[in-house]
């Protein structure tokens, strides 16, 4: 028994864990965690708090599982802490699989390395496609660590399990593993000039390859598919599908001005201005012109204003390069260290091993470009592209030719060797910290609107509705957005909707009120308005198509917190 525990304790796994928990608790102490983007927050709220799985970005059975597992953990948000945990086994996988390959003193090295560059993002910064791409390269690299071993045993099933938790949090970087998979096979034929071998050996070199590129591609797109099934499996949930999908793409280009589309607009119900910019400011309405038959013409007219363009995108991709430069980021830091990882290796190795370098570069740009157009937006294009070129080249080093007898020199050099190592990783630690927090947006408690969610508190018999842009004001500053790992209490916005396409429809329900909210808004008892901004337009829309002609809607001003108004809307004679 004591050898077994002494031999668990040496073991690669445990030291990967524990390396990587330490920097985990090290990185979440002197940090505080915060949304990257508020997509996750609101991803989270449906899943955690409303146990609503319907969902376009996030696979329906990460989704329900997350939604289970929140019933249990009621102390923590599970949509973010899965994501931490992900995060944490992702950087382990890598560790272990540096040691099995390298040993555990140049694993220690890369280790450090890349929990530097990109930790943060993780264990700081909440965002789903950046864990999807640490999980996707974490996982691709297990299995290729599974075939150069030629063992399948357990770590070859966890990187598996990775690479699904990737492609349930953003399947479109499940094809950036692919080819960063590819380009391994191909570099690694080369560098080992396995291409000149007779077909048969050469046949049974490439098999494995291939079976295990079949089967991770089954598993990608047959767990993709089974959520798009349940996910348009009857009419209300392929809405909320059509729905999302849709305002994902238009969200990240600019709306068309209604001048200039105004007959194509008409002819999807939008009659004037004023109907199009409460859609443009994120109204729905599902019985009249604002649903997803004027997403879908807008999202139409913004693919014939912004058509793809090879040139134009890379022009746009290296000015994002460029733009990082100069702003001294962490993506800076990245790109200096990826650089001189490079220079390193095409240094120690032979020249056949360049392709490596090459195919990763080229399939690098390649996957830019394609993020770039399948996310339609330029946002975090480069982040999971930059982690897998470092990641791959790391992993794609041999050492093994660095034998004493050839190579005294090197053998002579371990404790300079280490000294440098210490040196760059001290560097890079400094630079990556004072890049972490001259970037640092604290929070600006002092614009926080306390009174009116202490009036909202109070008063938990009323209904506040949200105009969509107050909405996002007032969402930012809640206890949960500010401290994402908090679970949702129970009364959580329980008396608080919007005009967008969700509601609480249990709410409506319990209270009486219409499930049209806009109907609720009108008849409904104690029911408010909440707006900081401009209420005609949304009172013409209103007598346009919920009035009648012996009385007049209009928004009566009943309270005022923090600058913001609540509205009570009535019918006037």
């Amino acid at each position: 028994m004591k050898e077994k525990i002494l031999n668990a304790l040496k073991s690669k796994t445990f030291f990967a864990f524990v390396c990587n928990i330490v920097i985990m608790v090290l990185i979440i102490g002197i940090t505080a965690f915060s949304y990257d983007s508020p997509d996750d927050f609101y991803n989270s709220l449906y899943i955690c708090q409303y146990h609503n799985y319907y969902n376009s970005e996030i696979n329906y059975i990460f989704a329900t599982i997350t939604g289970s597992l929140q019933y249990i953990l009621l102390n923590f948000n599970c949509f973010v802490l899965f994501q931490i945990l992900l995060s944490c086994a992702a950087f382990s996988s890598l560790t272990f699989i540096f040691a099995d390959k390298f040993g555990k003193a140049k694993s220690l090295v890369f280790t450090l390395v890349l929990n530097i560059l990109f930790s943060f993002d993780h264990y700081s910064y909440i965002l789903s496609s950046k864990t999807a791409a640490l999980l996707l390269t974490a996982g691709v690299l297990m299995t290729l660590n599974a075939i150069r071993n030629k063992k399948y045993s357990l770590p070859f099933w966890v990187g598996l399990a990775e690479i699904a938790f990737g492609t349930f949090l953003c399947f479109k970087y499940f094809f950036v593993g692919l080819v960063f998979f590819i380009a391994f096979f191909v570099g690694d034929m080369i560098a080992k000039r396995k291409y000149k071998l007779p077909f048969r050996k050469f046949f049974w070199y490439f098999r494995p390859f291939i079976l295990v590129f079949v089967f991770i591609v089954l598993i990608g797109c047959g767990l993709e598919y089974y959520s798009y099934s349940v996910n348009n499996a009857n009419t209300e949930t392929s809405g909320m599908y059509k729905y999302s999908t849709l305002t994902d793409k238009t969200d990240d280009n600019a709306f068309p001005n209604y001048s200039d589309y105004q007959e194509e607009l008409n002819a999807v119900g939008i009659s004037s201005a004023n109907e199009y910019e409460l859609f443009v400011d994120g109204y729905y309405d599902e019985n009249n012109c604002l649903n997803n038959n004027a997403l879908e013409k807008v999202a139409e007219i913004q693919n014939k204003e912004n058509p793809y363009n090879f040139f134009v995108d890379a022009g746009a991709l290296f000015s994002d390069a460029w733009g990082h430069i100069t702003g001294f980021d962490s993506y800076l830091i990245i790109f200096v260290t990826i650089i001189v990882v490079m220079a390193v290796f095409v240094t120690v190795h032979k020249k056949r091993f360049a392709f490596f370098l090459v195919l990763y570069f080229v399939v690098g740009f390649a996957s830019c470009m394609y993020v770039r157009y399948a996310m339609d937006s330029s946002a975090y294009t480069m982040y999971g592209v930059l982690l897998m070129i470092l990641s791959f080249t790391m992993y794609s080093f041999d050492f093994e030719h660095f034998k004493k007898k050839e190579f005294k020199s090197m053998a002579d050099m371990n404790k300079s060797t280490v000294l440098i190592s210490i040196a760059v990783i001290v560097v890079l630690c400094v630079c990556s910290c004072v890049s972490y927090f001259f970037h640092l947006s604290p929070v600006e408690y002092d614009k926080k609107p306390s009174d009116l969610y202490t009036e909202v508190e109070r008063h938990p018999e009323n209904y506040y509705v949200l105009d969509p842009v107050t909405a996002k004001e007032y969402i930012s500053y809640t206890d949960n957005y500010i401290h994402p790992l908090w679970g949702f209490s129970s009364d959580f916005l329980s008396n608080v909707d919007g005009f967008g396409y969700l509601h609480q429809k249990n709410q409506l329900v319990n209270r009486n009120l219409s499930t049209n909210i806009y109907e609720a808004v009108v008849d409904g008892r104690n029911v408010y308005v909440i707006d900081k901004n401009i209420t005609f337009i949304k009172e013409n829309y209103l007598n346009q198509y919920y009035g009648n002609d012996d009385s007049v809607i209009v928004y009566k001003d009943e309270k005022e917190f923090n600058g913001i108004p609540i509205y009570s809307v009535d019918r006037v004679k």
